[in-house]
């Protein structure tokens, strides 16, 4: 694209950041929708919006249609078939000492997704190009909008034994009043930021180190297989331990690991060794996340709050998208923002250990 079009980094880092951030700004309003008109009917539009903005991104021609397409568009599409959605509609399916693991189990839907397509990608733009490519992947967001059958309805209202039913406004305010609610929105952020630095700039980072260019799209492949596989693992750690200690130990276990990666050359094992165990660790904070979420709140307005705390993620996503690609041009080198990704994953680490984790008193009483 770059070649084609004169799309530099920074702005290709920008059009990625602006879709995380209208991901993230959008989420908790569709949080909100399928909270009361189901997910199923959410995740439907979404896929259909998703898919024309990849078919108009098969149009652009220079950065603002970039921005519109892969930006705007797909930003938007992609919040009716998020993880706030999905997972809100399945913990509401099962018992809730199942509900860690179902949210893994959704969690994993994406994972294997990226380990299928990621590395399908270059072939199909080394053999047809990156606009057709493009219309390839349009044609299969198309399929949300049949798959969104699988969760279809209304969300029945929770049997409390109680003649008041908690209000939306109510939900809002009951967890706005509560500490942990909003240390679960700080250690998404550093979430997100880690995730759109790895996924967007990590192919670049590799090449600029002289490494084949399909090495990044191998090591993102790896990332989404190995994701697999941790987020059934802290799926499952979900429903046996306390979540806001599995979580503290992801963060922690990501600074680790990002240390050791830059601490040695970077070689094609290192770098097949860093993927691999940043994929385990990559999403296993979305299932004790959300499951925070549900075990203090409850599960009737669960997309709405976790709508809320995925803005945060998102918010994340844009400062580590483009904000890292605006240190590489400001410096010529990735180095700073590896070394904060290091910073705020301890941060993380330390901020999730005083959440209290225990229902709200509404919970408790009904």
């Amino acid at each position: 694209m770059e070649l084609d079009t004169d799309i530099g980094r920074e702005a290709f880092g920008l059009a990625i950041a602006l879709q995380n951030l209208i991901l993230g700004l959008a989420q908790p309003f569709v949080g909100a929708l399928a909270d009361r008109h189901g997910a199923g009917r959410v995740a439907a539009a979404g896929g259909a919006i998703y898919a024309l903005g990849l078919v108009l991104a098969a149009m652009i021609s220079g950065a603002a249609g970039l921005n519109l397409t892969l930006g705007f568009l797909v930003g938007l599409g992609m919040t009716g078939v998020t993880f706030v959605v999905a997972i809100g509609a399945a913990m509401r399916a099962v018992p809730p000492e199942r509900r860690g693991l179902a949210a893994g189990i959704v969690t994993d839907g994406g994972s294997v997704g990226q380990f299928l397509l990621v590395p399908v990608a270059p072939g199909l733009i080394t053999g047809f190009g990156w606009r057709e490519s493009f219309l390839i992947f349009a044609a299969l967001a198309g399929a949300m909008v049949l798959l969104a059958i699988g969760i279809a309805g209304r969300p029945a209202l929770p049997q409390t034994g109680s003649a008041h039913v908690q209000t939306y406004g109510e939900a809002l305010r009951e967890a706005a009043g509560h500490s942990g609610f909003w240390l679960l929105n700080a250690g998404f952020f550093v979430c997100g930021f880690h995730v759109a630095f790895v996924a967007t700039h990590l192919p670049a980072f590799l090449g600029d180190r002289g490494l084949d260019p399909a090495l990044g799209a191998r090591a993102l492949a790896l990332v989404g297989l190995f994701n697999i596989l941790g987020s059934y693992v802290f799926g499952m750690s979900a429903d046996r331990w306390r979540k806001k200690h599995v979580l503290a130990g992801i963060y922690l276990a990501r600074a680790v690991l990002i240390a050791l990666f830059l601490a040695f050359p970077v070689t094609p094992l290192s770098v097949t060794l860093f993927a691999c165990t940043m994929g385990f660790l990559w999403l296993g904070t979305v299932p004790l996340t959300s499951g925070l979420v549900g075990q203090i709140f409850g599960v009737r307005y669960m997309s709405t709050l976790f709508g809320i705390v995925f803005l945060s993620h998102q918010l994340g996503s844009l400062f580590g998208a483009w904000g890292a690609g605006y240190a590489y041009n400001a410096t010529r080198s990735y180095d700073l923002a590896w070394q904060i990704s290091i910073a705020i994953a301890v941060l993380a680490a330390l901020l999730h250990w005083p959440i209290r984790g225990a229902p709200v008193s509404r919970l408790q009483a009904a």
